[in-house]
């Protein structure tokens, strides 16, 4: 399933005829709520919170961040390839360090309503997850947009395992603890004011809440937490 993933996503990266896009640039910052005890590392993926911004938007082919995506079928209903990086890090006491994966998925979209599967294909943790998600885009005035989202997120026990599970060798500090799949539920939004027509400022808010198996983790020390984050974007 990991080699089919990602030669799709190749496949159609290069076969496929390109258009001119649009690249944008800017630098931001993330910062998320301390939900986790003891960490002694950055838990954003690349472990840091100011960030540059590094985005494409193409005909069909785009970045965002450290999310890639090719848009396979184009429409009122779509379907995506995606690559993303996704976890996060963690270390603390005697615990081996956690780190992000490389997920390679599809994500099928509709009006107000997406359906979104990864695949760790890095062999960090040999997992998956599925996502639901419900939007809802607002128009304020010529200048100001909101986005809002509602998602269901269904993470597998290797998945579980690998983030929050304190295995025998690294009884210490916690206890031993070993979850099963788990449902996240996460609260997002987003709004954008353009400022003019190449740059715009875009505030993310986001609120994630754990299951019970993830909660209960003694490297857990919030079930819900926010994390938010502000760019200045520049089209060029």
């Amino acid at each position: 399933m990991k080699r089919l993933l990602i030669s799709l996503f190749l496949l159609f990266l290069f076969t496929q005829p390109s258009y001119a896009g649009k690249f944008i640039t800017g630098v931001g910052y993330l910062y998320p709520e301390k939900y986790r005890r003891d960490n002694e590392i950055n838990p954003l993926p690349f472990g840091l919170s100011i960030v540059p911004m590094i985005a494409y938007r193409g005909e069909r082919f785009s970045i965002f961040g450290p999310r890639m995506s090719y848009l396979v079928v184009k429409g009122l209903a779509s379907l995506s390839l995606n690559v993303n990086i996704a976890g996060d890090r963690y270390k603390a006491n005697i615990l081996e360090q956690r780190d992000t994966a490389i997920h390679t998925g599809l994500s099928f979209r509709i009006p107000f309503l997406s359906v979104r599967y990864e695949q760790d294909v890095s062999s960090t943790h040999n997992g998956n997850l599925i996502r639901l998600t419900l939007r809802a885009p607002f128009k304020v005035s010529e200048k100001l947009f909101l986005r809002t989202s509602l998602s269901q997120e269904f993470v597998s026990e290797k998945f579980s395992k690998y983030y929050y599970r304190v295995d025998y060798q690294e009884v210490g500090l916690f206890d031993y603890y070993n979850p099963g799949s788990e449902q996240n539920i996460i609260f997002n939004l987003n709004a954008t004011y353009s400022l003019d027509e190449s740059s715009s400022l875009n505030l993310n808010w986001s609120h994630k809440r754990f299951g019970s198996e993830i909660a209960n983790s003694p490297t857990i020390r919030l079930k819900n937490y926010n994390t938010i984050g502000f760019f200045w974007n520049y089209a060029i």
